[in-house]
């Protein structure tokens, strides 16, 4: 078989020439972690996010839906395309929205304060309240639910 000193001499070799394809994160400005197409999902849910609180919903939903076309699992994208069509009074739009927020993530706090906001706007204080209840219970100390439930309070 091999000898001892033929085995030293190739793991030596091998070591050498794996060592020679590492490189320090200092080395280069870009995050090779995440692939071309995260990260432009990533810079999308940057802008839309902008652009809602900026009040620019016809932006915001434009890149909420490109990051849904471009993800469809990604349920903050989802999660912001409802918020957006809420407030673009397209009622029917959001809904399908929080569903696929739903069958993705479950019924998390954020998609229940969207949801009794959603509720809200259209004039169903008692579902909205009951989705308000829901978010408050799981996050009591969320100042936008309990903004919500006092805003409900006052309608």
């Amino acid at each position: 078989m091999y000898s001892k000193k033929i085995i030293k001499v190739f793991a030596v070799l091998s070591i050498s020439l794996l060592s020679g394809c590492q490189y320090s994160a200092s080395d280069t400005k870009a995050d090779l972690s995440q692939s071309p197409g995260a990260m432009q999902l990533e810079e999308g849910i940057v802008a839309a996010k902008f652009h809602f609180r900026s009040g620019n919903y016809g932006l915001a939903e434009r890149n909420y839906r490109l990051a849904v076309e471009n993800d469809p699992s990604n349920a903050e994208a989802w999660l912001g395309l409802g918020a957006t069509y809420d407030q673009l009074g397209r009622f029917k739009l959001a809904e399908r929205s929080y569903q696929q927020v739903l069958k993705i993530a479950g019924p998390i706090p954020q998609l229940m304060n969207n949801m009794g906001y959603s509720n809200m706007l259209r004039g169903k204080s008692k579902k909205a309240k009951t989705y308000f209840s829901k978010a408050y219970k799981a996050m009591p100390n969320n100042e936008t639910i309990s903004g919500n439930k006092e805003l409900l309070a006052k309608l």
